[in-house]
């Protein structure tokens, strides 16, 4: 007959081998991360990767119709753009303002002109000049948001935080799927504003509206979340 203490000596190495088991176990879950995983759309995640309790899944979303995709433009004007590109090809920038102008009487119906010589106005860092233009494409066309973007632009050059904010809104409002303003507005929020929630929510729109392409903007919002307050989402 085998002693009690064989049988203690055992259950000791057996004990030992299940506590040993279980601790290799517990070392290989792998850490949290930041970076929410691919392809589930509907996990909401917080700023360290867990799952959110009581998070709501996405609803698929609609994209918004384009105001501007069906604007008429007539070739006259077409082909007095291309010259306008050909002297910006050649450096002439003030050559391309003149010839903008000319267009712009011979085409009192059109937003482009004006909005092509408020980008060029903003180059030269011409900035009430610029503004001046970008009015006028906006009278001209209210439904163009690519004018409200570039007002957006100019004012923030002039400091002007605030109007800038409101001149994006209005380009998104126009059109919901604008990604650029939503890029122009997180910059705006994060950078100048010190709004981070308003920064985080159009940082992640423009990831969205571009299906996550952008790597610098990607690295922006992982540093955003990182900056906001615990709960701050």
């Amino acid at each position: 007959m085998l002693s009690s203490n064989f049988y203690k000596s055992v259950m000791l190495i057996v004990g030992m081998t299940f506590l040993s088991a279980c601790a290799s176990i517990q070392t290989e879950v792998p850490a949290k991360t930041e970076v929410k995983a691919e392809g589930d759309e509907n996990k909401t995640e917080s700023v360290d990767g867990a799952v959110k309790e009581g998070a709501l899944p996405m609803q698929p979303r609609v994209a918004a119709p384009d105001p501007m995709k069906d604007t008429d433009v007539p070739l006259e004007l077409i082909k007095a753009y291309d010259q306008v590109k050909g002297y910006l090809k050649d450096k002439n920038v003030d050559q391309a303002i003149q010839h903008l102008e000319s267009i712009k009487a011979n085409f009192p119906k059109h937003s482009g002109p004006s909005y092509r010589l408020a980008r060029l106005y903003l180059q030269k860092k011409a900035y009430d000049t610029a503004l001046d233009a970008v009015e006028t494409a906006i009278s001209i066309n209210t439904s163009n948001y690519y004018a409200q973007n570039l007002k957006g632009v100019i004012l923030r050059e002039q400091g002007k935080f605030i109007e800038a904010k409101d001149a994006y809104a209005k380009a998104i409002d126009i059109y919901p799927d604008y990604a650029q303003a939503h890029l122009n507005l997180g910059i705006l929020s994060d950078i100048y504003l010190y709004d981070l929630n308003t920064a985080l929510q159009h940082y992640e729109t423009y990831m969205l509206l571009t299906s996550n392409e952008d790597k610098t903007v990607e690295g922006w919002l992982i540093d955003l979340k990182r900056r906001m307050p615990q709960g701050a989402e």
